[in-house]
């Protein structure tokens, strides 16, 4: 009986190791890893995928504001849909790094890096090269979207935003 539980949680711990961030139905998926150190966006990467999140939340939207929490990362997974055809631009803020992901096509594998911040920027203070970047996206058509986002002292915030063709710039709140 001992010798099958630890293989059902060496099962279990092979199976998370190996996954990617399951892309929520309705809302933004909100992954959260502590005592994640100063250091560059990859080490949080590498830190990902050696253990699971210490929580793990759905939200409306990717408007984050952590006050009070220090040296962790996240990581927001989501489905948007582009409303008309034509040039999204996508903006960042955050306190301290962050960097986004959005698939070329419905598929999950395909993610690209759209655009990132490697410094502090104020909260909700987007600004047209500095954290922004242009793609062209297809009405109606889904895109994966993956966050990457790491904290380590001082303020802790989050915000993306995009804007396009009749949308002015607005939070990211993934609509289906």
């Amino acid at each position: 009986m001992r010798s099958a539980s630890i293989l059902s949680v060496l099962l279990a711990t092979a199976a998370w190791v190996a996954a990617e961030p399951e892309m929520p139905k309705h809302g933004v998926l909100m992954e959260v890893w502590d005592n994640v150190k100063i250091g560059r966006m990859e080490e949080f990467l590498a830190v990902m995928k050696k253990r699971p999140a210490k929580g793990v939340y759905i939200r409306g939207r990717i408007d984050e504001n952590a006050a009070g929490a220090d040296y962790f990362g996240a990581r927001f997974s989501a489905w948007i849909t582009a409303p008309k055809t034509g040039e999204y631009t996508f903006y960042l803020a955050a306190d301290d790094m962050a960097e986004l992901l959005l698939s070329t096509d419905e598929g999950e594998a395909n993610l690209r890096k759209v655009c990132s911040v490697g410094s502090y920027t104020p909260r909700h203070r987007f600004i047209q090269g500095r954290g922004s970047g242009k793609v062209q996206l297809q009405e109606g058509k889904k895109y994966a979207l993956v966050l990457h986002y790491k904290d380590a002292v001082n303020d802790d915030h989050v915000a993306l935003a995009w804007s396009g063709p009749g949308m002015s710039k607005e939070i990211v709140a993934p609509k289906y």
